[in-house]
Parts: structure tokens; C-alpha cells; sequence
């Protein structure tokens, strides 16, 4: 293992959480438009997953593997299709917004529900918390005083708009982890959250791509979509003229057929 390939991310568990004040520099009671987007990698799918929370005020998180948000004395809005389904130990970009008639939810850039919302809540704004109840990992929170286009929320998935927008951004790919925004706010890790470092990670250069695993794709030998067809993910251990493959032991069952394709990235030659 390269111990120089890795990224960094929060961990949060049913025990540890982030605490980030009571002033996030826009109202969620649906009196005001906004926001939010974050990258999740869950490892339990657990009920009442937090992503961002105020107790008796706001939230919005995953329940029964689906997007919820919730604002107290308001209707509940949650995703109920296949679509719209959060898987664990997948990274997902999952966001939420509002402009005053609608909500929308989005993940991985596709709006997977719209339901119109109005009033405003019933809470009074507290203690914001950040992946309570939250099995899983966190990359970053971004919080906007605007509820986004769906173009938007697609240009947002890997950058930011324009700070005219943003009020929040929360960033746990640092150590210790920070607001980008200023004025900055403080991030208090709770309990048994904690920055870690992941290994392994993908480093690519050259023309090396990557392609998803367990998705099905068209079979390389017939050119014809099989649903049985599947990629994953493998590990080599080489040495200047032999290498060894190792596979994870879940991906061994049923296999009828092999087709590979990698790059060796530090000498940059391909091999299928």
C-alpha cells in the first residue's frame, strides 16, 4: 500500500458529531430561500441520520434510505423511489433546496423529488449539529442563502458558485477542519468524531481512467448488456516483472468470466 495515497474525511458515528454554533447566516424555517449540499459515505443506514440538525428547529438527513428534511411544523419532504434510494459504502453528493415555493432534492445532480412547501416553522434556532446519528463519512457541507438551479447544483457537485450565495462551508478535508467562509465559524468535534486519513485512494495521471464497480455495463466479450456484468475494485502487488492480483473475497462468487483493464500509473504503461 502506497501510504502516500489517501484522503482525508470527518468520521461520525451514533456517538460523535461536529457542533458548529447557532448562526449558519440564513434562516431554515422556510422564511428565506436555501441550500445545502455535502458528500456522504455511509456505513450503516440506520434510521434518523443527520447530515445537518437543530433539535426542535431543522433537518435534513436519511431515513429508510431515502433524503428527508424536515422543519419543525412543517409537512416532512422525503424521497420514496428506486432513484432516489441511498446506498451504503458509496460517496454520494446529496443536496437540498428551497426558493420559497418548492423543495428539491437532489443526489449525484439529479433532482429525485419536488413537492411545493410553504409557511414557515415552528422552532426557534439552536445548536447547529453536523452527522449526528450518522454512521459514515463526511467530505464537506456548503449552506447557501439561495435555493440553487438545478445547473447550479450540477456545478456545485465538484466547485463552488459564487461566494454571493454562500454562507457556510464547512471543509473536512483538512485537519483540523474549517470554515472557508468568513466570517469563519468554529467546528467542535464531539464524542468519537474524529479527521482520519483513507487509505487506499486513486491516484491517476496520465491517461489513466477509472471506470465505477458493481454497476452493470456492456459485456466487453459480446457487446451486449448484461445485468450480471459487473466491475471491481482490485488491488496488485507487483514487482519488475511479475505481479500478483488480489480481489476482495465477495467478488469471487459466480464469476464466468474475466476481462481486465488497469494502468501501471508509475511507469505509465496500459495493460489489458
Amino acid at each position: 500500500m502506497d501510504l502516500n495515497n489517501y484522503y482525508i474525511s470527518a468520521q461520525f458515528s451514533e456517538n460523535g458529531y461536529a457542533e458548529v454554533g447557532t448562526d449558519l447566516g440564513v434562516l431554515l424555517d422556510a422564511t428565506s430561500e436555501f441550500s445545502l449540499e455535502s458528500w456522504i459515505r455511509l456505513s450503516e443506514l440506520e434510521p434518523d441520520i443527520n447530515i445537518l440538525s437543530c433539535e426542535n428547529y431543522f433537518r435534513f438527513g436519511v431515513d429508510n434510505e431515502q433524503l428527508v428534511l424536515d422543519i419543525k411544523g412543517l409537512p416532512v419532504i422525503s424521497g420514496s423511489t428506486s432513484n432516489s434510494r441511498i446506498d451504503k459504502q458509496d460517496w454520494y453528493h446529496v443536496a437540498v433546496t428551497y426558493n420559497l415555493q418548492h423543495v428539491r432534492l437532489y443526489i449525484n445532480g439529479e433532482c429525485v423529488m419536488t413537492s411545493s412547501l410553504s409557511g414557515k416553522g415552528s422552532g426557534s434556532p439552536g445548536i447547529y449539529r453536523i452527522g449526528s446519528q450518522m454512521n459514515g463519512k463526511m467530505r464537506s457541507l456548503q449552506i447557501y442563502r439561495k435555493g440553487l438551479s438545478a445547473n447550479e447544483i450540477n456545478d456545485s457537485m465538484f466547485g463552488t458558485i459564487s461566494d454571493e450565495y454562500l454562507v457556510a462551508d464547512f471543509d473536512f478535508t483538512c485537519n483540523p477542519p474549517l470554515d472557508r467562509k468568513t466570517p469563519q465559524r468554529e467546528i467542535k468535534l464531539s464524542g468519537e468524531a474524529e479527521i482520519l486519513k483513507v487509505y487506499p485512494s486513486l491516484r491517476l495521471s496520465g491517461n489513466a481512467f477509472a471506470t465505477p464497480y458493481n454497476k452493470a455495463g456492456v459485456n466487453p466479450g459480446g457487446e451486449i448488456i448484461l445485468t450480471r456484468t459487473r466491475y471491481m475494485p482490485f488491488y496488485v502487488l507487483a514487482t519488475s516483472k511479475d505481479a500478483s492480483l488480489f480481489l476482495p473475497t465477495h467478488c469471487l462468487k459466480s464469476i464466468r468470466a474475466w476481462h481486465f483493464t488497469w494502468s501501471m500509473i508509475q511507469n505509465r504503461k496500459r495493460c489489458s
